[in-house]
């Protein structure tokens, strides 16, 4: 107080300055209520805040950028010059669909069958043909998503031939098409969206037949409109390719049997010490690979998920998720949300309180300011303590959970058979806390990264480094699956998992030693990715996985669960 006597002349001049200071302090980001919930917070505080703000599984993919704004006029030009190669690239898209389309029944006609191409074929063709469609005609790709309104869309279990496909945009173009001119003009292309049950703005019609009429003749024709229908048939398509390229990567999987009783695998395993180095110092992955190069193991490492970019509806449709960040627990509940949330309260009603204390008389002006202290002082310390806080927390929400130990056991049987078939070695179980062990994988089939090799690395920067020592995308898709699957498990018999963040906070970290960049929309896709490999790996072993759980509830060692996974019995606990 002296010194700031000294300096300021004043008290209410040493009130001005310090809030000005904490203003600030805001400005730069020292308090993390305000500007932003987790930059100060540590730990667990942070998970809850980083989950909070993240997009979450069920949103769409993001806008594609805008760009930077061109100089006036060379602008336009160079936008027309773009739009025309786009259009160049699918009208060849399209008609190299068509033309295999042709040369296929063609060929189906000499050899007397009716099969189509390869669904990989197709879908890849497919996927380019909305590629570019969606830049080409982007106000009918966002505006319209259900095409059982045109009647395009009736056979959904099967993807249409190029005649069936004419003959069904014929139909609809014609009902558009009111005067029968050849031709659909703004009027009725306003008139034929209202029948169907949309309510379409002015400024969307203009922008609707502004894309589809690309002569500018002042009317949509029939082949203009065909390449409009094209793309939009095209996404509903995909759907269906999807789902019969996933039903061919299943027939064809090879279906593991081990032959091994629990009894010869367990004898196989015993003494040799799987957890972690081992007591050889054999790492455990060239123990197992090795068992299984000579026989006595079958379906360690034997399940490599194909990457999809699921979208959310196909993640309904496989897993029944209708709220997946919630039925998932990746959003923090009860009272851990609740601290997270009187800490960002705290601080943003510290700001207000010290920035406006000079509008009060005295003395409601000191009783606001000191109010205002009190905020910040309860959004600095309690992040500081949150490891702590949350930890009780959920020490005393697990015991009032019903059916906690059995929810628990799900959740880390799920990781240990999801990182055994996907050939990521345990690092550690621990049972300590009977009612909740812990088993931790492994980054990757050879072991965590090891930092300090990194650093004695000669690389000239970081990206170097993590280039050579990431984890690849396939050690990342295997992680999506690991952390997911106890979770997924859970689900599957609650209808709800619990404290899933913490498992997606342990992904984030793997996500963070990948090779390259991962965006927040690119970590939506592997979240989905995993959910959906998750609930196909537990539906093709549902028997041998609920001997996992218990034997996670019995305290099982390594090799114990091991040879319940390869031999599909349980022992004699």
């Amino acid at each position: 107080e002296p010194l700031m006597a000294d300096d300021c002349r004043t008290q209410e001049d040493a009130k001005m300055m310090l809030r000005a200071v904490v203003v600030a302090m805001i400005s730069l980001g020292s308090v993390g209520a305000f500007t932003g919930p987790g930059l100060v917070m540590p730990g667990s505080a942070m998970r809850g805040s980083n989950l909070n703000s993240r997009a979450g599984l069920s949103l769409r993919p993001p806008p594609r950028p805008l760009g930077l704004r061109m100089a006036e006029g060379g602008a336009d030009e160079e936008k027309k010059a773009r739009m025309e190669l786009a259009r160049r690239l699918a009208e060849k898209a399209q008609q190299a669909l068509l033309e295999a389309e042709v040369a296929e029944a063609k060929s189906n006609n000499m050899r007397g069958t009716n099969r189509r191409l390869d669904p990989r074929s197709e879908l890849k063709a497919r996927k380019s043909l909305v590629s570019v469609g969606e830049v080409l005609y982007k106000s009918w790709s966002s505006s319209f998503h259900d095409m059982s309104k045109f009647g395009l869309s009736e056979q959904s279990d099967a993807v249409m031939t190029e005649e069936v496909r004419t003959t069904r945009v014929r139909k609809i173009f014609e009902s558009f098409d009111t005067d029968s001119s050849g031709g659909i003009d703004r009027a009725e292309l306003d008139l034929a969206l209202h029948g169907l049950g949309y309510e379409p703005t002015q400024e969307m019609i203009s922008e609707l037949f502004s894309e589809a009429d690309t002569n500018d003749d002042g009317q949509i024709c029939f082949q203009e409109f065909y390449k409009v229908m094209g793309t939009l048939l095209a996404k509903e398509e995909i759907r269906v390719l999807e789902e019969q390229v996933a039903a061919m990567d299943v027939a064809a999987a090879p279906k593991v049997i081990s032959s091994k009783t629990y009894s010869e695998v367990f004898q196989s395993l015993s003494g040799i010490g799987l957890i972690g180095d081992g007591v050889q110092g054999n790492f455990t992955a060239k123990i197992l690979n090795e068992y299984k190069g000579d026989g006595k193991l079958a379906k360690w490492s034997s399940y490599s998920p194909t990457f999809r970019e699921y979208s959310a509806e196909k993640m309904k449709a496989v897993t029944g998720l209708q709220d997946a960040d919630s039925e998932m627990g990746l959003r923090p509940e009860g009272l851990i949300k609740q601290r997270i949330q009187l800490t960002q309260a705290a601080g943003i009603v510290g700001f207000i309180t010290l920035f406006t204390a000079g509008l009060f008389p005295d003395p409601w002006s000191t009783y606001v300011g000191r109010l205002g202290y009190v905020g910040f002082a309860i959004n600095l310390i309690l992040p500081l303590f949150s490891l702590q806080l949350d930890g009780a927390i959920q020490n005393y929400e697990f015991q009032q959970q019903p059916d906690n130990v059995d929810r628990w056991a799900r959740r880390q049987a799920g990781r240990f058979f999801a990182a055994y078939m996907c050939g990521v070695p345990v690092e550690s179980m621990d049972y300590s806390d009977k009612q909740r062990p812990i088993v931790q994988t492994y980054s990757r089939q050879d072991g965590n990264i090891d930092f300090k090799e990194m650093r004695k690395g000669n690389f000239s920067n970081a990206f170097d480094a993590v280039m050579t020592y990431g984890l690849t995308p396939k050690q990342i898709q295997a992680q999506a699956v690991i952390q997911s699957t106890g979770l997924v498990l859970e689900f599957m018999k609650y209808g709800k998992a619990t404290f899933g963040y913490e498992f997606y906070e342990e992904l984030e970290k793997q996500i963070s030693l990948s090779q390259s960049f991962v965006d927040p929309y690119a970590k939506q896709f592997l979240a989905r990715f995993g959910i959906i490999a998750s609930y196909e790996l537990i539906k093709n072993h549902e028997s041998v996985v609920e001997k996992v759980v218990d034997g996670i509830k019995e305290g099982a060692s390594y090799e114990t669960l091991v040879a319940i996974i390869e031999s599909n019995e349980a022992p004699s606990l």
